[in-house]
């Protein structure tokens, strides 16, 4: 596990050009400069060559050159395959389906003090009971 470790360290070293922590003592413990060990492409002069060019900004597109192509359209949509994936949920605002059957459910009913319109866990039976006592 410690080498794969040491593999993928060194293998983003190798990715980016900048070396790791680890990499940074073993080069300071040679008394080099970890600026000598960076990929070019992290350096200062680099940056500033790849920036010399003026890049002029385009016009609207007014501007933009008259082409007799044809324009690119976005590709057709096919139905992807497998399961389809479970419908959305709507919004408060969309329109109910008036022909479609609505759940009905009864009143709900205490299994303690068997009356209608709160369950066992809400019951202020158990309450009365303990101020009784």
């Amino acid at each position: 596990m410690e080498t794969e470790r040491l593999l993928h360290q060194k293998w983003m070293w190798d990715l980016t050009g900048v070396p790791c922590i680890h990499a940074c003592a073993a080069i300071m413990s040679i008394k080099a400069r970890p600026e000598n060990y960076i990929h070019e492409y992290f350096t200062r002069d680099y940056f500033l060559r790849a920036y010399e060019y003026e890049i002029n900004p385009m016009g609207g597109l007014d501007f933009w050159p008259k082409t007799n192509d044809e324009l690119i359209q976005p590709p057709l949509l096919k139905r992807p395959p497998g399961r389809p994936k479970k419908q959305r949920h709507k919004s408060s605002l969309e329109r109910k389906d008036p022909h479609k059957a609505k759940r009905k459910y009864g009143m709900i009913r205490c299994g303690k003090c068997k009356q209608f319109g709160h369950n066992k866990r809400s019951c202020k039976e158990k309450e009365n009971e303990q101020e009784l006592t």
